[in-house]
């Protein structure tokens, strides 16, 4: 059995964004500046702003024309930098099938958002690969800088024959004050060493199935 494993090394960079946040007098208004590429802001039905980036890993050269099962040993989302601004929410998340974040932010479990994976959410626990929930306050130490204050993580890391692992980044950024500020999301390169294998043909032909549907 041993030779059917395959060790790789799956890798997909998320770029830096920076979040404007500004007083109208009515209420704040969040922009996103110029070279934030590939990120988006989705305001959900209670009012709160997220600034999202999606992308995904293929693996349809394996797990769909080799018919080979993949399994991450672990994952981790690599900053090449500090996190700066005042008070930040920030998200990773790895999963096998797609998110639609302009429906699932408007998900709760009655009291908060319901990410994937947790009560209220469209996204099966079972779905889930990773997740990591981070919380920043102001360091009044550092102008601009910011202390990790709390931090979960969750995920089942259920082996899948998905043909893409999806990665999806959320920041919520909220301001003490009236005045202009500048939330900054670092570089960031996400890692996810694993191993395809190979197991029973009804199996692997189970999970393409569920892979299929989950992602329709």
């Amino acid at each position: 059995m041993a030779e059917k494993l395959q060790s790789r090394l799956l890798t997909k960079p998320i770029g830096s964004c920076r979040i404007h946040i500004s007083d109208q007098g009515e209420g704040y208004v969040y922009t996103l500046a110029e070279g934030s590429d590939n990120w988006d802001l989705i305001t959900n039905n209670t009012g709160l702003t997220f600034a999202v980036w999606t992308g995904y890993i293929d693996l349809q050269g394996m797990t769909v024309a080799q018919d080979k099962t993949f399994a991450a040993q672990s994952v981790a989302f690599q900053e090449g930098n500090v996190v700066a601004g005042e008070i930040m929410t920030i998200w990773d998340m790895v999963t096998d099938v797609p998110v639609d974040w302009n429906s699932e932010l408007e998900n709760t479990d009655g009291i908060q958002v319901g990410m994937p994976g947790f009560l209220g959410s469209s996204v099966n626990s079972e779905n889930v690969v990773f997740g990591n929930i981070r919380l920043f306050l102001p360091n009044a130490q550092v102008t601009g800088g910011t202390l990790p204050a709390q931090s979960s993580v969750w995920g089942t890391n259920r082996a899948t024959a998905s043909d893409r692992l999806y990665i999806h980044r959320l920041v919520h950024a909220t301001t003490t004050g009236t005045v202009a500020t500048q939330h900054v999301m670092p570089p960031t390169v996400v890692a996810i060493p694993g191993l395809f294998f190979n197991e029973k043909e009804l199996s692997h032909m189970e999970r393409l199935r569920r892979s299929y549907v989950l992602q329709q």
